[in-house]
């Protein structure tokens, strides 16, 4: 108990101080909460270094397109072959569905057999098609490096890292509102930013039982400790 009353401090000094600075009158909205944690939790260099989009190709099918991966170099992926059983952060897949490339000049990079993958614009399904696993490889690998991270299950990284990027692809194209906030809270802890504030208030009139029973049901909800919530709130709620 005395552990989780470290613990249920340590959150409230995220929440009233850490996030915004404390002191200075200015009382952070739930959208404000909402997107420090979003942009903390996506913000992963090394997950989104692994592999990029260089150029799509029409060769063979339209299927391929050209990656430069963190090793340095450029290997052309058959995206129609690849199948999604291993971790995105390792890069073993590439050995089943790509080949190395490097390239020539004018848009075109060469196999070891003279092969040539030239830039194109390819059709609209296939650029979709692209697109799409582009940015499932993306989300599984932050998934992954969360699940990693801060002790969580892979299945429930990679959701949360889907649920993150599905509220940041949103806020380009709307005004996020309050009730979008308190709906990404629900998805990734349990309860609304409502139950959330008004636990953290009745914490500084000397009530913690509430915000005790939110951190034990959002460490539940994500499969964790309390421990490993308070970790994951501390580095994305800053």
């Amino acid at each position: 108990m005395k552990k989780l009353a470290v613990i249920i401090a340590s959150v409230s000094t995220i929440f009233l101080v850490g996030c915004f600075g404390g002191g200075g009158g200015y009382t952070p909205t739930k959208y404000d909460y909402a997107i420090s944690f979003v942009d903390n939790l996506t913000f992963n260099p090394a997950a989104f270094g692994n592999f990029w989009l260089e150029k799509t190709y029409t060769y063979q099918g339209g299927g391929w397109i050209v990656v430069e991966a963190d090793d340095g170099f450029d290997y052309a992926i058959d995206i129609y072959s690849y199948v999604g059983d291993y971790y995105a952060y390792d890069l073993d897949y590439f050995d089943d569905y790509a080949v190395d490339v490097w390239g020539v000049g004018g848009g075109y990079w060469e196999d070891i057999n003279g092969n040539l993958y030239e830039e194109g614009t390819g059709s609209e399904k296939d650029l979709e098609k692209v697109a799409a696993q582009m940015e499932k490889l993306q989300v599984e690998a932050v998934g992954e490096g969360i699940a990693l991270k801060f002790g969580l299950s892979v299945e429930r990284g990679q959701k949360m890292a889907r649920i993150a990027k599905n509220w940041k692809k949103a806020s380009k194209t709307r005004s996020m509102t309050d009730r979008d906030a308190d709906a990404l809270a629900k998805e990734l802890f349990g309860f609304d930013l409502n139950e959330g504030m008004k636990a953290i208030k009745e914490f500084k009139n000397g009530d913690g039982e509430s915000l005790t029973q939110l951190i034990e049901k959002a460490a539940e909800v994500n499969g964790v400790t309390p421990e490993h919530l308070n970790q994951l709130l501390m580095e994305t709620m800053q």
